[in-house]
């Protein structure tokens, strides 16, 4: 997205790159580049038609928020305002058609899940961080402001490393069964006991072959 929106800016608003800010946004490429090469070259990596069409649609995506971008700072919006919009607009636009395909899944949603989902991205992704982002660029301009886009695959990495138990130098694999590694007896015995195995903790017969080689 930054690339996007340091080319876009040059275009409409006239914003010139200087020396640093183009020896940066040639860094960001070139990581880019060098993510995209790190995974294809992964011994379990296959290009397909699938994968293809999903780069293309995350490079549209990043297209459409650098547009998003360059606009809110030719208007000079308020940050609040373009919240406002955002939202607004993805309700009325969005929510009828979710409705219609797949409205009965949130009846049967547990209530905490919808609750945790509500708050994090009604609240945090869609009201906090736009009013956040829309601040940024209004003082550090389109191009400056959207240079922090970057961290955001970098951010993610770290994150998942925790949280979802993600090794990116496995290429998204669990580290755990990567290495061979297995959970403690005494969890999978609480997890077949939940899953109706009542009989897994009776004592194992020993077969008469094994009783015969014991004596």
């Amino acid at each position: 997205m930054p690339l996007f929106v340091a080319l876009i800016a040059a275009v409409v608003l006239g914003e010139k790159l200087s020396t640093t800010r183009t020896l940066g946004l040639s860094l960001i490429l070139a990581g880019a580049l060098v993510i995209v090469g790190w995974h294809a070259a992964a011994p379990d990596a296959a290009w397909s038609t699938s994968r293809t069409f999903g780069d293309a649609l995350f490079l549209f995506a990043a297209f459409l928020s650098a547009c998003f971008t360059v606009v809110m700072r030719q208007a000079n919006l308020d940050p609040l305002h373009a919240a406002a919009l955002v939202s607004t607009g993805s309700l009325v636009i969005y929510l009828p058609i979710y409705l219609a395909l797949h409205g009965t899944r949130l009846a049967r949603m547990p209530l905490a899940d919808f609750t945790v989902q509500a708050m994090f991205q009604g609240v945090l992704v869609t009201i906090v961080s736009l009013v956040l982002y829309g601040r940024a660029v209004a003082i550090l301009g389109a191009s400056g402001g959207a240079a922090f886009g970057a961290l955001v695959p970098a951010l993610s990495a770290l994150f998942a490393i925790p949280l979802a138990r993600l090794d990116p130098l496995l290429t998204g694999r669990d580290p755990m069964a990567a290495h061979g590694r297995r959970p403690p007896r005494s969890r999978i015995r609480s997890r077949l006991r939940r899953a109706g195995h009542a009989d897994f903790d009776r004592p194992r017969r020993r077969s008469v072959g094994a009783r015969i080689g014991r004596t």
